[in-house]
């Protein structure tokens, strides 16, 4: 909320999430809906957005935190300290048909609870977010 209350100026949601990454299942803090108030772009506000639900997010106990975007703004994550996973389907369940997420969009992973991330395809166990 800006300094009056009346607007929101950045949000980000966090969506608790068990995935199927190869054989593993981990317990996913799921980056949601990442946004900035246009007008408001380039005074930090996605830094310190990102930086409080990462905190809140160790606070849960997740395994890791997990996002999909579109390459043109993961670097704005690894810059926060997320990694890149690279080469992974992402595969959703949309009607009850498993189907991929479009390959525009790249997966990247925090680490809180546990350092890495597994290997395989990641099967987000249901619809995106």
């Amino acid at each position: 909320m800006d300094a009056d209350g009346q607007r929101c100026i950045a949000h980000v949601g966090i969506v608790d999430r068990v995935l199927r990454v190869g054989n593993d299942d981990i317990h996913v803090a799921g980056i949601q809906n990442m946004a900035v108030d246009t007008t408001l772009r380039g005074q930090r506000l996605c830094r310190g957005a990102m930086e409080a639900v990462q905190e809140e997010a160790r606070r849960r106990g997740y395994d890791c935190g997990f996002l999909f975007c579109t390459s043109d703004i993961g670097a704005v994550y690894e810059r926060l300290g997320w990694t890149l996973l690279p080469g992974r389907e992402i595969i959703r369940i949309d009607d009850g048909v498993e189907k991929l997420i479009p390959g525009k969009n790249v997966a990247m992973f925090l680490p809180l609870d546990r350092d890495d991330f597994p290997e395989g395809d990641i099967h987000l166990m249901g619809n995106d977010w």
